[in-house]
C-alpha cells in the first residue's frame, strides 16, 4: 500500500500537530510506502517528499487561513504528484491544506481520510476555536458577531473586519464542504470523535486512534530543593496560563519552596506576564519563550509535574503525551479529553477549570509528597507506553486505510 501524507507545514513548525504529523510519517515509513507532500520543505526530510511550488509563492499566514486561488493552484499539484506515485491512501493532516488535497483526491479518484485534532470543521474563527461548546452551523448574523470579536480580541483591530467577511465565511463554509467529502475521519481522542459524529458523520467512518508518542525515554525525577512545575504552548486566552498563575501563586503563598516555567508565545503573553507580578509570584514564574523540542524535553525531565490548564475542550494535547513519556505526572483542568489519559489520582490530576484553589491544592501536594509524585510519574510512563505504541498506532492506521480503501 502506498501512502500520500499531506501536511500543509510538516517539519516546518513545532506546534502539536506538526510533530504528530512528522512523527506518523517517520514511523509509517519504516515497513511502508510513505511519501509526503507539505507546502515548503526548509530541511531535509528522512521520508519521501515533495514541496509544492505553488506554495512557495505565498506567505505562510495566507496559507493558513486558505484562499480559493490557493485551493485550486494547489489542489492540481497535488493531484499530479498522487497519479505520478500511484497513492492508495492519502492521509490529510490539517484543516488548511483540506480543501486542496481534498479535491485531488477526487479528481484522481484516491480514498482520503483525515486526522481530525480540533473542532475546525464546525468554525474558522479564532473567537469560535476557544468556545467551551460551538454549534454545528450558525447564522450569518452571529458568524459576522464572532469575527468582529475575533478581530477586537486577537489583533486590537474593530473597523475593518467587514471587509473579510465575505473571504472567511466563504471558506468556513467550503472547509466543511469538503470535510463531509473525505472517505475516513481519525480522531486523536474520543472526545474528538463524538464532536465529529455529533456533525452527522456515521460513526463507522470514524475511528480513534492516539497519536504517536515522543521517542523519549523515561527520566528518574532529579533530586533538587525546588518543586519545579512545567507549562507549554500557544500563550492565548482560552489555554488557561492564567489559571495556572493563579493557581501556582496562592500555592507559592503556603510554600516557597516552587518555581513554575512556562514556554511558549502568544498573544496574551504580555497579560500572564502581568498577572504573573500583581499576584506577587513573579519572581518564582519563568516565561521562556518559544524553545527547540530538545529544550522542551529538557524542561519536562527538570521539572516534578506538568500543568495543563486548558479553559476550553482540549481535544488532547500532546504535552501529556510528552509529559508522560517522561514520566511526568500532569494536573489538567478537567476539559475535553484530558481525562482519557489523565487518570485522576494515578497518574495525574483532574480540577475543574474554574476553580484556582482546586488547582493550587494539587500544587501543594505535589510539593509536599513528592515520592508518590514520582510513582504517579511512572505509572503515567507505563500507561502511554502502552496506549500510544508507535508499532500499535501504525498497525491501527493501516487497518483503517485498508478498511477505508476496501484493500
Amino acid at each position: 500500500m502506498k501512502i500520500c501524507i499531506i501536511s500543509t507545514f510538516l517539519g516546518q513548525k513545532t506546534s502539536g500537530a506538526e510533530i504528530s504529523s512528522f512523527r506518523l510519517a517517520e514511523e509509517l515509513s519504516k515497513k511502508h510506502d510513505v511519501f509526503v507532500i507539505t507546502s515548503k520543505i526548509k530541511t531535509k526530510l528522512s521520508f519521501k517528499s515533495y514541496s509544492l511550488k505553488a506554495a512557495a509563492k505565498f506567505p505562510d499566514k495566507l496559507l493558513m487561513y486558505g484562499l480559493g486561488l490557493t485551493d485550486f493552484i494547489m489542489a492540481g499539484e497535488i493531484s499530479g504528484i498522487i497519479k505520478k506515485e500511484k497513492s492508495d491512501i492519502i492521509h490529510v493532516q490539517d484543516f488548511s491544506i483540506l480543501p486542496a488535497a481534498v479535491s485531488a483526491a477526487k479528481k484522481a479518484g484516491v480514498p482520503v481520510v483525515m486526522t481530525v485534532r480540533d473542532y475546525r470543521f464546525m468554525c474558522n474563527l479564532t473567537s469560535c476555536f476557544g468556545k467551551i461548546a460551538m454549534p454545528f452551523s450558525c447564522s450569518g448574523k452571529q458568524y459576522a458577531q464572532c469575527l468582529k470579536e475575533s478581530f477586537e480580541k486577537v489583533y486590537g483591530i474593530k473597523c475593518i473586519w467587514p471587509l473579510f467577511y465575505p473571504w472567511l465565511r466563504g471558506r468556513s463554509g467550503r472547509m466543511r464542504k469538503k470535510f463531509r467529502e473525505l472517505d475516513g475521519y481519525i480522531c486523536v481522542s474520543d472526545f474528538v470523535r463524538k464532536k465529529v459524529m455529533g456533525s452527522g458523520i456515521p460513526g463507522e467512518r470514524a475511528k480513534t486512534i492516539l497519536v504517536i508518542r515522543p521517542k523519549w525515554d523515561y527520566a528518574p525525577p532529579r533530586a533538587k530543593e525546588e518543586t519545579r512545575f512545567f507549562c507549554g504552548g500557544l500563550l492565548t486566552k482560552t489555554k488557561g496560563f492564567q489559571l495556572a498563575i493563579e493557581a501556582f501563586s496562592a500555592a507559592a503563598k503556603k510554600n516557597g519552596n516552587i518555581k513554575l516555567v512556562i514556554a511558549g508565545n502568544g498573544s496574551y503573553k504580555k497579560h500572564l506576564q502581568d498577572i504573573a507580578r500583581e499576584t506577587g509570584a513573579g519572581e518564582k514564574i519563568e516565561f521562556l519563550g518559544g524553545i527547540s523540542g530538545d529544550r522542551m524535553k529538557e524542561e519536562y525531565i527538570k521539572s516534578d509535574a506538568v500543568i495543563v490548564p486548558s479553559l476550553w475542550d482540549e481535544p488532547l494535547s500532546r504535552i501529556i503525551f510528552e509529559s508522560f513519556t517522561a514520566g511526568r505526572p500532569v494536573i489538567a483542568a478537567n476539559t475535553g479529553g484530558s481525562g482519557e489519559l489523565v487518570k485522576d489520582g494515578q497518574t495525574g490530576w483532574l480540577v475543574s477549570h474554574k476553580s484556582p484553589d482546586e488547582m493550587a491544592e494539587k500544587i501543594l501536594s505535589v510539593s509536599l509528597s513528592r515520592e508518590k509524585t514520582a510513582e504517579m510519574g511512572e505509572a503515567a510512563s507505563f500507561l502511554i507506553k502502552q496506549a500510544s505504541n508507535p508499532e500499535n498506532i501504525i498497525a491501527e492506521h493501516i487497518s483503517f486505510y485498508k478498511k477505508i480503501s476496501g484493500s
